[in-house]
Formats: structure tokens, sequence, C-alpha cells
């Protein structure tokens, strides 16, 4: 997707021109259980040769968690009521790439990794970060973004540094 141009693309449909997701190298009209087309679960696949030493799922359903409430990554589209974001792009081009048919299934975020770990969906397509604890429930990607954390505060309040917070915590 890096060579090809396409995650550049979808990229730029999400976010300022000067973001940069951080990721190593290797439509949205999305699927659901009800309309999906694929030859079953995903199980094993068949690794490509030569220059394609991508994975061929076989055309097989993949089971993919979403929770819809991380713009600009999933979400549910107001204006039309349609599921869009970047993961559902991603998964889109990955699902052509590696042929498979992606089922995007609502799922609730407290559940969402003992989910993946029990088998209820193949892969989530949510925000999550890595944690050693999550590490030992669930096989991660590279991980593709970072994300500072941000406090805020009333534009009229007091706190203007850590020390002021801390100050306030301890007072």
């Amino acid at each position: 997707m890096t060579e090809s141009g396409k995650l550049g693309e979808i990229n730029t449909k999400y976010f300022n021109p000067d973001f940069t997701l951080d990721y190593d190298g290797i439509s949205e009209d999305v699927g659901t259980a009800t309309d999906a087309e694929g030859t079953g679960p995903c199980s094993e696949a068949t690794i490509g040769t030569g220059a394609n030493m991508l994975p061929d799922l076989g055309g097989c359903n993949m089971i993919i968690a979403v929770e819809n409430a991380y713009i600009p990554f999933n979400y549910i589209d107001l204006a039309d009521g349609q599921a869009k974001g970047w993961d559902y792009d991603v998964f889109n081009e990955l699902s052509t790439l590696l042929n498979f048919v992606p089922v995007y299934t609502p799922a609730a975020w407290d559940g969402m990794i003992q989910a993946v770990a029990d088998g209820q969906f193949d892969v989530a397509g949510d925000g999550i970060t890595i944690t050693a604890e999550r590490d030992e429930t669930v096989d991660f990607s590279t991980g593709y973004i970072n994300i500072a954390q941000r406090i805020m505060v009333a534009n009229d309040s007091d706190i203007t540094s850590l020390q002021d917070l801390l100050d306030y915590i301890n007072n």
C-alpha cells in the first residue's frame, strides 16, 4: 500500500496534509455479515511467490470488530448514516491485496480485545494502544500511529503548567 501510494491517498483523505502516520513498510462502502460474499471464515493463507509474497486468503470472510466511535478512524457519518473512516478504507484496500471479504461488525470497546482473543472476531479495526498486558492476550500489527494525550482546562483557568496542575491536585 505504501509503494502504490494508496496509503498516502487514504491518509490525505482523513488527515491534514502535514500530518504523518508512524507506520512501517510493508471505498466507503462497507460490508456486513448479511451481504458478505466470501468463501467462509479465514483460516490458512497461501503465500505468494516471486514478486508477490503477500498471502492469498482465498476470498474468505474476515470478521472485523469496529466501534464506530473514533473519528477519523471509524465512525458513522451523520449526514448519510454510512460507516466510514481510515480503518474502513485501509481494510478495504487490504481486502483487495490479500483477497478477503471484510465483514464489519459493530462491537463495544470494553470487550473488543477479549472478543478477538476468543475468536469472536478475526481482527479489530479500532484505535488500540499496545500494552504489555494486551500483548499477552492478542497479536498486534506494527504500530502505525502515535497520539499524544493532552489535558484540557477552561480558557480562563489558573492552570497553565504541569506544576499548576500538581498543585491543584494536591490541594
